[in-house]
């Protein structure tokens, strides 16, 4: 079918939490599907973000079902970005959220097309973060190699 819901499969990755730690989203298994676009989620920052003091947004992706071997994307070949967004290509980082103003409450969202099976989203905490921000991820797989007719 030409419609939406029978091309894509939805998935969350990491349920939304209040933290001030790093976190790594489930690994998104890209099999049976062509696809993978990945939904980063910021709510308010608990505290006053800057250079120093932010979180960085990271794609990883790697072949072992484990996630063992899971690596930044650093290739700006395997990423496709929208909205103003950047791959540092020696960090694999896609967004530093470093402005309450501009930056918090968004979903940052980044398209994996690159070679390998799994694909995933960390939330780095860089600095100081004595009173949590609460993160999410959702992937979305989409193109199935199988879909209705």
């Amino acid at each position: 079918m030409r419609d939406l819901l029978n091309n894509i499969a939805p998935e969350l990755a990491l349920f939304p939490q209040l933290t001030t730690a790093t976190l790594t989203a489930a690994r998104t298994d890209r099999q049976g599907y062509d696809s993978v676009s990945h939904l980063a989620l910021v709510g308010t920052g608990g505290i006053a973000f800057s250079a120093t003091n932010r979180i960085d947004l990271v794609l990883l992706h790697g072949n072992a079902s484990d996630g063992s071997d899971l690596t930044p994307v650093i290739d700006p070949n395997q990423v496709i970005l929208r909205d103003g967004l950047s791959l540092n290509t020696s960090t694999g980082v896609f967004k530093s959220v470093i402005s309450n103003a501009s930056d918090e409450r968004k979903a940052y969202r980044i398209g994996y097309v690159g070679p390998n099976r799994f694909s995933t989203v960390r939330a780095v905490f860089v600095g100081t973060h004595a009173t949590g921000t609460i993160v999410s991820s959702v992937a979305i797989k989409g193109h199935p190699i199988v879909a209705p007719a």
